[in-house]
Order: structure tokens, then C-alpha cells, then sequence
């Protein structure tokens, strides 16, 4: 009978248990080391503004040492910096369970929660943690007041906002949101524009204050008070597309074409691929030069902007193209709109006007129709296209709803002539012969103001 050498076996199995523990800590060694080779290099990136690339790195980094909490912080925060909102959610949470105390971290997740319209969410981290520890912060007020006006407490949200600013009188996003509340939540127009004022007087020299309060007036339709500050704002921070943008248009929608022209001649050369440069630098060149300047530059910004931005253009052309009897050039864009599967709706709108220009009424008023459903959220199309089935109903001797299709129009923009000649016209056509003076005394009156 064999017998069983003990002191083999021990050995042997000493030497696994070593070799095993040997194993463990060099492959915890090199997963170290790899992880440490991804940490550094998303450093660098970070460092170099590569924040995709900072991103990547810090992934793998987390992946391979799941423990290490200031690097997730860290990934949170870029993944905040990248708007990747629903990732930087999951990621700030899981470090705040870990560590509840990192308020940096915390404070970022309110801001991503405040985006994301999950204000009770937020409320929550400012009300239990945040203004505990920081009671007297002004920004974490501020939001604090952007809760409460999204959980509907608007006069509660207000109280909050003063109290923000009597700590922080520079704080332009709390003036802002008191604006907003007193204006649209309360409905206390006048004192809304108070608080603009005191936005503008506390901080007399910032850019992003006056263009803040040019939207805010954009808005309201008061173009020529929101030129006033955006032109402003564009002059303080000549690099910035957005506010030259803004200055361009309304400077067009208060008859000013030349200073349209000049911002918008500053928008393409700060962003030579700009739509809206092109789009807008087109429109005051219409006024001041005509239809084939206007067209040639939306044909050179055709073959400059991003591939993704090129049918914008070609819409805009092929509806300028409209407005000047040029159906044959517009319809092959029409069709060309329609095979790249650009926004149906406002493809709709084009080829309702060009079946309109055929006098097809009757298929025109059935394109027009189908393409109002999927513009209610665009006013500025929108009143166009009841324009245009005014028309069409009106060829077709249907004046009740050549008269509504009008109306509506007015109703989107009252200070619309075209929509009011329409509605003047529609009016005589009903014999209703005094409204019909009436609307036209009117239409001439903006006509002259114009």
C-alpha cells in the first residue's frame, strides 16, 4: 500500500499559496501601472483642452481602480464641462454616495439636475446639504430661487432671488430669473422691465448683461431697445458670434440694412462658416443692393458652411427665390430639399407656395395645411403660411376661411401689413365694407411708420 509523502504535499502546497499571492500582487502591480499610464494621459488632455480625450482616459483610469474618488470627481466634472449631462448624472451621484461630503461635486449635480428640470431633485441637495454649509452663497440662492420658480412657488422664488442679490448685487442671473418671475409667472410686466433696469445699473460694463437683457427685450418684440443693447454687448466682445448675431437681426427688423450688413460681415469673419452670418448678411444685402446680391451670397455660404448647415441655406434660398417669382430655380431646390430629408414641415411650407404660384389652390391649401401642424413652435413661419392659405382659400372662393386663415396671421403679428391688407381684402370680399376701410387706414398707418 502507497503512502502519502506529507511533507510533499506541504511543500507543494506552500508553493502554490506563494505562487498565488505571488500572481495577485503582480497583476494588482500592473493594473496599477496601466492605470496610472491612463490617469497621466488624460492630465495631459485636460491640460491641452482635449477634453474628449481627457474623458477616454479617465474612463479606463475609473474602470481600473473603481476606488480611487477624486479621480471620478474628476471624470464628473469633465463630463459636466462636455454637457454629456445623463453620463455626468449616474457619475456625480456615485461619488456622492461614496463621499457626501464633497460639495464641489455636489454643487455641480445641482446644476445638471437644474438643466435636466428635476427641481425637486435639486431642491433636495440645496435645502439639506448646500445651504447648510453654505448659507450665506449668493449663486446657491440663486438657484435655490430657480427651484422653488420650478416647482411653481414663484412669490417664494422672488424672496429668494433679493435676498441673493442684496448678498451678491453682480449676480446677473438672479436679476434674470426675478425678471422672468414678475413679468411671466406673476404677471407684472412692468415691474419684470424694473428689474432688467437694476440688472444693467448694478453692472453698468458687462457684456453678457446687456446681451441677457437684449433677448429679454428680443422676446417682448421691442427690437429696437434689444438692437440698443446688443450692439452694445458686440462691441465689448467682438468675438462672439452669438451677440453679433443678435445685433444683426434686430438691427434688420428696425430698418437699419447697413448695420445689419456691418454685423453681420463680422459674424462670418469670426466664424466663416456661419449660417445665420450668411443667412442675415443676405437679407440686408436684399434691402440694399437686390435680389442677386442677396442670392449670390447664399450661394457662396452654400459651399463654405458644414455639410450638416447646407440645406438651411438652400431653404432660405429657394423661399427668397419665391418671394421674387423665381419658381423654376426654387423648385429644383424644393426637390432637392425634399431627397435630403430636411425638416418636412418647412419643406411643406416651400412647396405649398410653389403649387400656390401654379394656382393649383386646392392642392396648395391641402400642402399648406399639413406643414401648419408641424410649424405651431416657428410664430415667424407660422404667420406665413396663414398668410399663404388666405390666399389659396380666397382663389378658391372660400372667403370664411380666406378670413380666419388671415386673422390668424394678425394675431401672430399685428404689426404685419401683408396680413392686414389680406385681412382688409378679406373683409371687402364679405362685404363688410367699413372694417375693410378700417383695416386698410390701419395698414397704410405702418406702412408710413415703417
Amino acid at each position: 500500500m502507497r503512502t502519502v509523502n506529507r511533507r510533499f504535499v506541504v511543500i507543494f502546497t506552500v508553493s502554490l499559496i506563494i505562487l498565488g499571492v505571488a500572481v495577485y500582487f503582480f497583476q494588482r502591480f500592473q493594473v496599477r501601472r496601466n492605470a496610472r499610464f491612463f490617469y497621466d494621459r488624460a492630465l495631459q488632455a485636460q491640460a491641452e483642452g482635449k477634453v474628449p480625450d481627457a474623458i477616454r482616459n479617465l474612463q479606463w483610469y475609473v474602470e481600473f481602480v473603481p476606488t480611487d474618488t477624486e479621480a471620478a470627481a474628476r471624470l464628473g466634472e469633465l463630463l459636466v464641462e462636455a454637457k454629456a449631462d445623463g453620463a455626468a448624472f449616474f457619475r456625480l451621484e456615485s461619488v456622492l454616495r461614496r463621499d457626501p461630503s464633497r460639495s464641489d461635486s455636489r454643487r455641480l449635480l445641482v446644476d445638471i439636475l437644474l438643466r435636466m428640470g428635476r427641481f425637486r431633485d435639486a431642491q433636495a441637495h440645496l435645502e439639506q446639504y448646500l445651504l447648510k454649509e453654505f448659507p450665506e452663497d449668493a449663486d446657491l440662492l440663486a438657484k435655490w430661487g430657480r427651484c422653488l420658480r420650478g416647482l411653481r412657488q414663484p412669490e417664494r422664488a422672488l424672496s429668494v432671488l433679493q435676498q441673493a442679490i442684496e448678498k451678491d448685487p453682480a449676480l446677473e442671473d438672479a436679476y434674470l430669473q426675478a425678471a422672468a418671475i414678475t413679468r411671466y409667472d406673476l404677471k407684472r410686466p412692468e415691474e419684470g422691465d424694473a428689474w432688467i433696469d437694476r440688472l444693467l445699473k448694478a453692472v453698468p460694463d458687462s457684456a453678457t448683461a446687456k446681451y441677457a437683457a437684449a433677448v429679454y427685450f428680443y422676446e417682448l418684440k421691442d427690437y429696437a431697445k434689444s438692437y440698443e443693447l446688443a450692439s452694445q454687448s458686440a462691441e465689448q466682445s467682438p468675438q462672439n458670434v452669438q451677440v453679433m448675431l443678435l445685433a444683426a437681426d434686430t438691427a434688420l427688423r428696425t430698418d437699419k440694412p447697413e448695420e445689419s450688413k456691418r454685423w453681420a460681415e463680422r459674424v462670418l469673419k469670426a466664424d466663416p462658416e456661419s449660417p445665420d452670418g450668411y443667412a442675415l448678411l443676405s437679407s440686408a444685402s436684399l434691402r440694399l443692393e437686390g435680389v442677386d446680391a442677396a442670392i449670390k451670397i447664399l450661394e457662396e455660404g452654400i459651399t463654405k458652411v458644414k455639410s450638416r448647415d447646407r440645406d438651411r441655406l438652400l431653404w432660405t434660398l429657394a423661399s427668397l427665390e419665391l418671394d421674387v417669382g423665381r419658381a423654376d430655380s426654387a423648385e429644383a431646390r424644393v426637390e432637392a430639399l425634399t431627397k435630403s430629408a430636411y425638416d418636412p414641415p418647412r419643406v411643406r411650407y416651400l412647396r405649398g407656395r410653389l403649387l400656390a404660384q401654379k394656382e393649383q389652390w386646392y392642392e396648395a391649401v391641402q400642402t399648406l395645411e399639413q406643414a401648419r401642424t408641424g410649424l405651431i413652435d416657428q410664430p415667424d413661419l407660422l404667420k406665413q403660411v396663414d398668410f399663404w392659405l388666405g390666399v389659396c382659400y380666397g382663389q378658391m372662393g372660400n372667403l370664411d376661411q380666406s378670413f380666419a386663415a388671415y386673422a390668424k396671421a394678425v394675431n401672430q403679428d399685428p404689426l404685419w401689413p401683408q396680413a392686414r391688407l389680406g385681412r382688409a381684402a378679406a373683409f371687402a370680399e364679405l362685404g363688410r365694407v367699413d372694417e375693410a376701410v378700417a383695416e386698410y387706414r390701419t395698414s397704410v398707418q405702418m406702412n408710413q411708420l415703417s
